[in-house]
């Protein structure tokens, strides 16, 4: 019964999310704009991302900031989700929390690459503050390598990105493969927690 009403309660939540998704007309609204800052000014007062998006600078955002932001709605709606499925609630939190982990630290170390210090962090989903074990309010003061590993040093991420930390000042980390190793990370994680529940 509990199975049953589960199941009924996400195809509810799963409909009225697709019924604000983005349409074929938005799209082409989408096309005619010129500028991130279009396309930011659309998503935030036309869209359903405007929950995600109601603080930003629409004229001085950046898009690799606007795509992070976008994201978040990705992760809210299946943090709504996964408060209904009783079967596989930590499995499907875990992959949450792992992936929102994941894309923030690429996020920084875009920045770090940019050497622009334009974070955007107050937006952070609180399903994912309250379960991440990164140091969240180590984040503004992230400004060179030494403080992201700090940042990430009482962590899993710390041991797998340790190999790529830039041996001089003046050297960037490999951001292609820092990104290869994090999702590996993410989706054997995924899989294996999906096996132990297989072989139960």
């Amino acid at each position: 019964m509990l199975a049953k009403f589960s199941s009924n309660v996400i195809s509810a939540k799963v409909l009225a999310m697709y019924g604000k998704r983005i349409k074929k007309e938005d799209y082409y609204s989408l096309l005619n704009c010129k500028t991130v800052s279009e396309v930011a000014c659309y998503l935030k007062n036309d869209t359903a991302y405007n929950r995600e998006l109601k603080n930003i600078d629409e004229i001085n955002i950046r898009r690799h900031e606007l795509e992070f932001l976008i994201k978040n709605k990705i992760l809210n709606d299946l943090a709504i989700i996964g408060n209904y499925e009783f079967t596989t609630r930590e499995i499907f939190a875990r992959y949450i929390i792992i992936k929102s982990e994941v894309e923030l630290i690429i996020h920084i170390l875009m920045n770090l690459l940019s050497m622009k210090k334009e974070y955007i962090y107050y937006d952070l989903p609180d399903f994912f503050k309250m379960h991440t074990k990164l140091k969240l309010d180590m984040l503004l003061n992230i400004n060179n390598y030494e403080d992201f590993y700090d940042f990430l040093y009482y962590t899993v991420y710390y041991r797998l990105l340790l190999n790529l930390k830039p041996k001089s000042s003046g050297e960037g980390i490999n951001l292609s493969k820092a990104e290869q190793i994090l999702y590996n990370y993410l989706y054997k994680n995924f899989f294996d927690s999906i096996k132990k529940i297989k072989n139960k």
